[in-house]
């Protein structure tokens, strides 16, 4: 038979739209573990040190975010001032720092999403990442800040969508 069972196509089409997005949120999912453990490390070690957090694969990307946002959106406030990060900015990182643990519930629980996830969970990603490089300081700036460049410049979803 020379032509291609429209069923089968669909069917790998979708498989292969799944293994491009959960490959995706599962590499997301760990530059943010990475960052976001490193960003406890430079800024609030006795918080990593509290956690028990060795390595960045030592925390989860659920559980990292949640003692961020306490750490910082709850307990030092005043950190992003300092930072010359506005009030506005600091709310939408602390909303940001919600939705990403989305990212691991999907990768690690296999998950389907849709173009429009990805997206949406790609912003969230960014937005996290770009006020971490500014929070981070001079020591998170000089270890990390070429890389968190590169990350949210590579992290597009468009191939993936």
């Amino acid at each position: 038979m020379s032509h291609l069972d429209p069923d089968l196509t669909e069917e790998s089409a979708t498989d292969e739209s799944f293994l491009q997005r959960h490959s995706l949120l599962c590499r997301w999912q760990k530059q943010l573990e990475f960052f976001l453990y490193h960003i406890c490390r430079s800024v609030a070690p006795a918080l990593a040190d509290q956690c028990h957090w060795s390595c960045p694969e030592a925390a989860e990307l659920s559980r990292l975010s949640e003692k961020v946002t306490e750490f910082f959106c709850f307990k030092h406030k005043k950190y992003f001032q300092s930072c010359g990060i506005t009030e506005y900015e600091r709310e939408a990182f602390c909303s940001d720092l919600h939705s990403i643990r989305q990212i691991r519930h999907c990768a690690v629980h296999r998950v389907p999403v849709n173009a429009a996830t990805i997206a949406k969970y790609a912003r969230s990603a960014h937005h996290v990442l770009a006020i971490l490089k500014r929070l981070g300081g001079t020591e998170f700036q000089e270890a990390f800040g070429g890389l968190v460049s590169l990350v949210i410049f590579t992290m597009t979803p468009d191939e993936f969508c």
